[in-house]
């Protein structure tokens, strides 16, 4: 908590010009840092675009799996009200994912990638958030970090699943927006901005309740972060408490699943055991060790790194948040992290399975403390912040397409390697000289060719023998002999 609290107006480093640096690679690094800051919302969606198609693209082709085929046949139902029956009977989950799904039958008709539209949506919507969040606490290259990030996050598999975990994630995210942009706003009198934030904040809890079961552990991180806030400001925001206790009442719709699922065994493979979250925690991370352990570099070393400012360098200081409200986000951000280890323990002592997909809203600090904690260290340092963008956007090609294009390269490196090998070994037992060696190559591909050909006129014919004696007729046999 103590590298968040810093004063309420950071400096950040200034833009230097493009010519001021001698080298090449600091030039490039400086004006990408100038296109992101001044430009954020195309970088946003560049980056989101390309990450979709990397991590998305074959949303509208795949099959349904099992648990998704719950959800199309229950969005399909010929009433409302046989709908909300097997919700509660059949799959266990609230209401608005199978609604949302329902609408999109009805726009785009009844197909696997209108079932999974509304999840991608709602994945796409959480990115968008998340940046916006992170552009308004430090700067827009700080919240494509962030975006990268959260794409980098295993997690992203559950974005084009028609289950309920992707829309849990985007309703946790539009919560903290608007818990954040209502907190920032004065409460002392009523604007625009904080109506704005107030509904934002509302519509929010309702869709976290709505959406899963578990939403209730998320929406109870928000009261207990109002609860720091309270005790730092001294005076109760009764405006912000307001909209957090009004989507309570959905909690009502949890009162036939909680009867359903108590009759539902598992089997001991599932539970929740100490292995499983540590495992659930490290495979969360599994594909950021480089970029964090960057990160945790720089913030330690930056003391010693960063250079005082030059006299001509131009000082930018965007809005910062309040220290008062840093503290508050930072436990929030912590108990959201905490979140699958509540969810496991609770589900230990019910002997309920614990499934990866239900911490699914660790994806939200996972993005945002490192880069948090990156900028206010910092200062917001541009270089610093483009260097963890580079090495994010490293990292994310190599676990994605790059992967399969690194040992496709390999592969056919290990190939001219074998050649060359092949050819040293011809000249050095017969003599052979490489354009000597050409010729027979050649002659060896001819006659793998002919064998080939031989291969397929004999199965050809044999097959034509086959289909003979199924007919049981003896003069084909003979002519398909060639006899």
């Amino acid at each position: 908590m103590s590298l968040l609290t810093q004063s309420a107006t950071i400096s950040a480093p200034s833009e230097i010009d493009a010519d001021s640096s001698p080298f090449v690679t600091v030039r490039l690094l400086q004006a990408i840092s100038r296109f992101i800051e001044t430009r954020g919302w195309v970088a946003f969606a560049v980056i989101s675009t390309i990450c979709g198609w990397i991590r998305l693209g074959g949303f509208a082709s795949r099959p349904l799996d099992h648990d998704e085929l719950y959800t199309f046949y229950i969005a399909q139902a010929p009433t409302l009200r046989q709908l909300l029956a097997l919700t509660r009977s059949v799959d266990l989950h609230p209401p608005l994912s199978y609604l949302l799904i329902r609408a999109s039958f009805a726009i785009f008709g009844v197909s696997s990638w209108s079932c999974r539209l509304p999840s991608v949506l709602a994945f796409f919507f959480t990115v968008a958030l998340v940046f916006w969040l992170a552009k308004r606490i430090l700067s827009p290259l700080y919240g494509i970090i962030s975006v990268l990030l959260l794409w980098s996050v295993p997690f992203t598999y559950q974005a084009d699943e028609a289950r309920p975990y992707s829309l849990l994630l985007c309703f946790t995210a539009l919560m903290l927006v608007g818990w954040y942009r209502a907190a920032e706003v004065s409460a002392d009198f009523i604007s625009h901005d904080r109506r704005l934030a107030l509904l934002t904040l509302t519509l929010g809890g309702f869709g976290l309740l709505l959406s899963h079961v578990l939403g209730v552990l998320p929406y109870a991180a928000f009261f207990a972060a109002e609860l720091v806030r309270f005790s730092i400001r001294r005076k109760a925001d009764w405006g912000l408490w307001t909209a957090l206790l009004a989507p309570a009442i959905s909690g009502l719709t949890y009162l036939p699943l909680i009867r359903t699922h108590s009759g539902i065994l598992f089997t001991d493979e599932y539970h929740a055991t100490p292995m499983r979250i540590v495992s659930f925690y490290s495979w969360s991370i599994r594909f950021l060790p480089i970029p964090l352990m960057l990160v945790a570099l720089l913030a330690c070393l930056w003391p010693i790194l960063r250079r005082p400012a030059s006299q001509d360098q131009r000082q930018v200081t965007p809005p910062a948040p309040l220290p008062a409200l840093l503290r508050p986000l930072g436990f929030l951000l912590c108990c959201l992290a905490l979140i699958p280890l509540g969810v496991g323990i609770l589900f230990a002592h019910t002997d309920t399975a614990f499934f990866d997909r239900y911490g699914i809203v660790v994806m939200i600090p996972i993005a945002l403390v490192p880069a948090l904690l990156l900028g206010f260290r910092t200062q917001r340092n541009q270089m610093a912040g483009v260097a963890v963008t580079l090495v994010l956007c490293a990292t994310l090609f190599l676990n994605t397409s790059g992967k399969l294009w690194l040992i496709e390269q390999l592969g056919n490196f290990a190939d001219i390697l074998g050649t060359q090998k092949r050819y040293d070994m011809l000249q050095f037992q017969f003599g052979y000289t490489r354009h000597q060696f050409r010729p027979l190559r050649t002659r060896a591909h001819q006659i793998q060719s002919h064998v080939t050909c031989f291969r397929v006129d004999l199965c050809e014919r044999l097959q034509q023998i086959i289909e003979s004696l199924l007919d049981r007729q003896t003069p084909n046999v003979g002519k398909a002999m060639n006899i």
